[in-house]
């Protein structure tokens, strides 16, 4: 494990050093910020702080479409426009520990993204509401599970990518269409539309948001997470036969 921690530090400080990174983020949390004041902050006039909760959680969610893409694109794309994911995959590193590596680092910065959603009920509180800090962490916990998931969707398209374009572009295709598939199904596919929903992501977040944490939506969670970095991981051992 010392070696994925070595790895996992490298990558992280690749992520933190690049001006890219606090741009994105920057122009992220003030994007959330006006969502926060000009649209979710209005409903607590009436009183309905669980509906700010459920919007900003939506929102934060939502953000992570574009934004996971453009945080992973560089995991292992860029290292194949650079050359040296040769020297990365001859090192005495194991292929799932360069992708658990590499997931790890891209996940943690993906969390600073939502990780401001707390503020928005201390701002409530500030104007006299009282939120029930219950669904508060139920929404936190959502959304970590949520980003775990993108983000390995994020790693994958990068694991299948010749360049970081090429792999923000397949992640963001793949991104939208795992959070939006359920919902894009016409009501007339009954059969289709029942299995679709089951894995629906975003009714698990709005579930959460309104304070219910579901065993069936973590494991799905954690599924989803644990086989998109198995088909990383599998990509990444292609490329050694190739």
């Amino acid at each position: 494990m010392s070696r994925v921690a070595i790895l996992f530090r490298r990558e992280l400080m690749a992520q933190l050093t690049a001006p890219g990174t606090w741009v994105l983020l920057g122009l992220s949390w003030l994007w959330l910020g006006a969502l926060f004041r000009w649209q979710v902050m209005p409903s607590a006039g009436h009183g309905d702080l669980q509906f700010m909760l459920w919007q900003g959680t939506l929102h934060a969610v939502n953000m992570q479409i574009l934004f996971v893409p453009l945080i992973t694109m560089r995991c292992l794309a860029e290292e194949k426009r650079s050359g040296t994911i040769e020297m990365l995959v001859t090192a005495p590193l194991a292929d799932h520990e360069i992708i658990i590596a590499k997931f790890g680092a891209a996940w943690f910065v993906d969390t600073l993204l939502w990780c401001v959603l707390p503020l928005y009920m201390l701002v409530a509180r500030q104007a006299g509401g009282d939120p029930d800090w219950g669904p508060v962490l139920a929404a936190c916990f959502a959304l970590l599970g949520a980003g775990a998931v993108l983000t390995a969707i994020g790693v994958f398209a990068s694991s299948i990518a010749t360049n970081q374009l090429l792999a923000a572009f397949v992640g963001l295709l793949l991104t939208f269409g795992f959070l939006y598939a359920p919902r894009l199904v016409p009501p007339d596919w009954s059969f289709t539309q029942g299995i679709l929903s089951s894995g629906d992501l975003l009714k698990q977040v709005e579930e959460s948001a309104r304070g219910i944490v579901d065993l069936v939506a973590v494991t799905f969670q954690v599924s989803m997470c644990a086989l998109f970095l198995l088909f990383a991981t599998r990509s990444l051992e292609a490329r050694k036969w190739a």
